[in-house]
């Protein structure tokens, strides 16, 4: 099932393709990212082709956000996880949506983080 999600996308006119190259994250990896970044409270979790994106209020989680391998793409005001094997090919550069469009995406829901009641 893993490898199914990671290397076989569908576009949002329902076109679907795999990766040219497979990755080798496991689904281990994959889960712990997720998992981490689930956490964080006022963020948006984007799976968009084989890319993770992170957007929102993430300047409280940066150093996470970074030690978990994400880099910052500044016209974007958004982190991103690409596949090992990526290579960028050309200089164009795509909006959100175009990509979006493109890649087809799927949003991760946060879960809110735990209330912690003080002691009486």
């Amino acid at each position: 099932m893993f490898p199914r999600l990671k290397d076989v996308h569908t576009t949002k006119e329902g076109k679907v393709y795999t990766s040219r190259k497979s990755s080798s994250e496991t689904p281990e990896q994959f889960i712990a990212i997720i998992d981490r970044l689930i956490r964080m409270e006022g963020i948006r979790i984007e799976i968009i082709g084989s890319f993770i994106w992170v957007s929102g209020n993430t300047k409280p989680y940066k150093d996470i956000v970074k030690e978990l391998g994400f880099r910052w793409h500044s016209s974007k005001c958004s982190w991103f996880l690409a596949p090992e094997w990526y290579v960028k090919r050309n200089r164009q550069d795509y909006s959100m949506e175009e990509i979006r469009i493109m890649f087809g995406s799927r949003d991760i829901e946060t879960e809110p983080l735990p209330k912690v009641t003080a002691a009486v």
